[in-house]
């Protein structure tokens, strides 16, 4: 009794649940070829990423997978200072696929100096008090972080102590988020989440004033959002 299988031109010509099923395993076959190819490109995208950030703003970061471009320039104004870009495809942008950048300042400066050379727009302390400790009260807003956080007092605004692997800092956000009818024409058409940032230790401070879309938008995957920043801003090592 001849038990091969019927593979003959007739026998292939007809659908069967064999074909079916051959036909199945090569699509997942190929499917799986596409994922393995795409995990490897991000694998790659990530480490270069992680490479260049370290060339270019000499500490270590795991850069979020919604910025495909981030980078440190040094400022001719301010030695030894460089602004960090975040590259990102916000939806709320003028323009659709324009590229936005979340900047911050790299001061190059201890915290204590920094804060203490009167740069930063955003954060002062007082002269009355000496103690530039990161424990010390008196960080607090200038009126014009009050306003770029959309308060007009300062008890609307909550400061939240940060701490990573090597340094210290502080978050600033609004207590409660403005209103449509607060913002006015600058509504943002998604909820968004602004901030002021300030992290730092005895070699290098960064501080960040921006605003983000609060929330991932599954449809906007290149978009950089306030969860995902947050979690690449406390990854951050400067070293000793």
């Amino acid at each position: 009794m001849n038990t091969e299988p019927n593979l003959s031109p007739g026998f292939l010509e007809k659908p069967s649940s064999v074909k079916i099923l051959i036909s199945f395993l090569m699509l997942c076959l190929a499917s799986s070829c596409h994922v393995h190819a795409a995990a490897a490109n991000a694998a790659t995208l990530f480490k270069f990423k992680q490479r260049r950030i370290k060339e270019t703003c000499h500490f270590s970061m795991r850069p979020p997978s919604s910025s495909p471009i981030i980078t440190c320039t040094a400022l001719a104004h301010y030695p030894g200072a460089k602004v960090l870009q975040m590259g990102h495809y916000p939806e709320d942008f003028p323009g659709p696929g324009m590229l936005a950048n979340t900047e911050g300042f790299l001061s190059g400066q201890s915290t204590q100096d920094y804060l203490a050379s009167g740069i930063s727009d955003w954060i002062a302390v007082p002269a009355r008090t000496g103690d530039l400790d990161q424990g010390d009260d008196a960080i607090q807003l200038n009126e014009y972080g009050v306003d770029f956080l959309w308060a007009t007092r300062p008890d609307e605004i909550k400061r939240e102590k940060l701490r990573g692997k090597d340094w210290t800092g502080y978050l600033w956000t609004r207590r409660t988020e403005p209103t449509r009818k607060e913002m006015g024409e600058a509504a943002p058409k998604k909820p968004q989440r602004c901030f002021i940032a300030l992290i730092g230790n005895q070699k290098n401070s960064l501080e960040f004033a921006t605003c983000l879309a609060r929330d991932r938008n599954p449809r906007e995957p290149n978009e950089l959002h306030y969860r995902d920043f947050m979690r690449a801003l406390k990854s951050i090592e400067f070293g000793r």
